[in-house]
This record gives C-alpha cells, sequence and structure tokens, in this order.
C-alpha cells in the first residue's frame, strides 16, 4: 500500500497518528509489505489474526510470524474492539 506515493505521503501527513490496524487478504503480500512499510515509519502495527487470510495457511502463519518477530503486535478483532472501547459502558459496545 506504502509504494504507493500519493498514499505513503497522505499516511505521514497524520503526524498526531502513529497507530494502524491492518487486516485483509493475503497476508504474506499486502498486509506483510504494508505492516513492514509502516513500522519502518515508526508506527505502532496491530494485525487482525482473525479477520486475515491467505489462499495457503502455510503462508498466513508463517507471514503472521514474521511480522510480530518485526514488531507487529498480533491481536484478535474482538481484543482490538475492546481495546478501543475500554468499557462495556461505552455507548458503541453493543
Amino acid at each position: 500500500m506504502l509504494g504507493e506515493t500519493h498514499i505513503k505521503q497522505h499516511i505521514k501527513s497524520y503526524k498526531s497518528r502513529r497507530c494502524a490496524v491492518l487486516y485483509g487478504t493475503e497476508t504474506h503480500i499486502s498486509i506483510s509489505q504494508t505492516c513492514l512499510d509502516l513500522l519502518e515509519l515508526g508506527y505502532e502495527v496491530h494485525v487482525v489474526v482473525d479477520a486475515t487470510s491467505s489462499y495457503s495457511s502455510f503462508d498466513r502463519n508463517i507471514s503472521l510470524q514474521r511480522l510480530k518477530d518485526s514488531g507487529a503486535h498480533l491481536a484478535t478483532f474482538q481484543s482490538i474492539i475492546f481495546d478501543l472501547l475500554k468499557t462495556f459502558e461505552h455507548p458503541l459496545f453493543k
């Protein structure tokens, strides 16, 4: 994703945001490249493991381990949501 100059510049323009949450298909290609690029730019990156996929589960699993070893945080969708909401009393909880 950050291979596109205009996208990279757009992301860099958000100087106050230093955290990214990634999910999607082709974990071993698109998610990996984007995650590694964001880590290089100094972002804290969270990869939603139960919202990622690859054609091959082997490719997906190896990529997730690589991203973790590179400094990304692996999390589940539900844990990310609870981290963002902080409490069940949040109006968006349900």
